[in-house]
């Protein structure tokens, strides 16, 4: 999908983030002016206000991810991992490198990464979810400029 297909599909317009590296790390030495990252604030996932962030790759939708907040960890974390189960399947895997990063699926076309954080710096003591879907069909096609 093209930046345009997904604010048309989506009935929200998207605007510019301020980097793609922080969502998507790009090959060593791919050309970074290929990436753009879009948001769209102030989307409600699960019943909770969040944001979708989209990197394209040539104005290709390559990865996406959408982060909510609750102040009931408890119940975002049971709500995301009934969601995601349901939607990617129970056969995960975890890594144990990176204590936020609670599940991973991979297929031979997507990755997906579901993260669950507390914000200490919250005056509310909210938590933070989200999940993430690279597709792999367009990393595969990009190639690493010379």
């Amino acid at each position: 999908m093209s930046k345009a297909e997904v604010e048309k599909a989506n009935g929200v317009p998207l605007e510019r983030a301020s980097s793609s590296l922080r969502f998507y790390k790009n090959q060593p030495g791919a050309d970074d002016s290929r990436y753009q990252t879009w948001k769209a604030e102030g989307q409600r996932f699960l019943g909770r206000p969040g944001t979708v962030h989209y990197t394209f790759l040539n104005d290709r939708l390559f990865v996406f991810h959408i982060f909510v907040t609750d102040p009931d960890g408890e119940k975002l974390d049971a709500d995301m991992k009934n969601y995601l189960d349901h939607k990617f399947g129970s056969d995960f895997g975890t890594e144990e490198d990176d204590p936020a990063l609670k599940r991973i699926w991979e297929d031979g076309q997507r990755i997906v990464n579901y993260w669950f954080y507390e914000r200490k710096a919250s005056l509310l003591g909210r938590y933070k979810a989200g999940y993430g879907v690279l597709y792999r069909a367009l990393e595969n096609q990009a190639p690493i400029d010379s």
